[in-house]
Formats: structure tokens, C-alpha cells, sequence
């Protein structure tokens, strides 16, 4: 799963999470693998 540049030890202990990890297995398994149309589509929202 790609991580967009994200750290995710930062987001697990934004997140509550144990670990990095639980990034992974939790939150990660209900996201798909990103289009180019997502990820333009954050890039966009995030830079405004």
C-alpha cells in the first residue's frame, strides 16, 4: 500500500494507534489502491 509520502508512526500516534502497523491492518485495509484521479484529486484539496 503506498504510503503518499505519509509517515505512518506519525499517523498511528495521531491515530492512537500502537504502532505503525496498525496503520496497515486497520486503517489500510479499507482503503483501495489510489487512481490518478484520487491522488490528483487530494493533492489538490490538501494544497488549498
Amino acid at each position: 500500500m503506498p504510503s503518499a509520502d505519509a509517515n505512518p508512526t506519525f499517523i498511528a500516534t495521531q491515530m492512537g494507534d500502537e504502532n505503525a502497523q496498525m496503520v496497515y491492518d486497520v486503517q489500510g485495509s479499507w482503503i483501495g489502491e489510489p487512481s490518478d484521479s484520487r491522488v490528483n484529486w487530494l493533492h489538490q484539496a490538501l494544497a488549498g
